[in-house]
């Protein structure tokens, strides 16, 4: 498992790749995109993105926030938090909870595409609609 500061220019490789936020009030939240103020997980776990989201949503990180106009998380402090959480065997009921929430994210972005589908299609027939509202005029 490692851990760095996200950079744009290096090619990634590993199986489970996911950021953390490092600023702002999320400071802590896992990314499956990147953002500027982010760091980059590389792991084999396969419920590490999980994990770190169940952490993150407990609200135990915000005693180590820092900075008074934008706090901010120290990847010292987040891997003291975050590693026995990660490198603690999991039992099966919690591994079932956690393939749930594997699942969950999987149907929210089939949502958010069939959304995204939709919005295209609506735009498509509103300007098929005005070329033959103009043509009529």
């Amino acid at each position: 498992m490692t851990f760095r500061r996200y950079n744009p220019d290096k090619i990634k490789t590993g199986k489970h790749i996911f950021y953390i936020q490092s600023h702002g009030l999320n400071a802590g939240k896992p990314l499956k995109v990147p953002i500027p103020n982010s760091w980059e997980i590389d792991t084999d776990n396969e419920n590490a993105f999980e994990i770190c989201f169940v952490v993150f949503n407990s609200k135990i990180l915000n005693i180590h926030l820092r900075g008074s106009v934008i706090p901010f998380l120290c990847l010292h402090d987040y891997k003291k938090i975050i590693i026995p959480y990660l490198k603690n065997p999991i039992d099966k009921d919690i591994g079932k909870k956690l393939e749930t929430l594997q699942k969950i994210d999987v149907a929210i972005a089939e949502l958010d595409n069939r959304n995204r589908l939709y919005r295209q299609l609506k735009n498509v027939l509103a300007y098929e609609l005005i070329k033959k509202l103009n043509a009529q005029y």
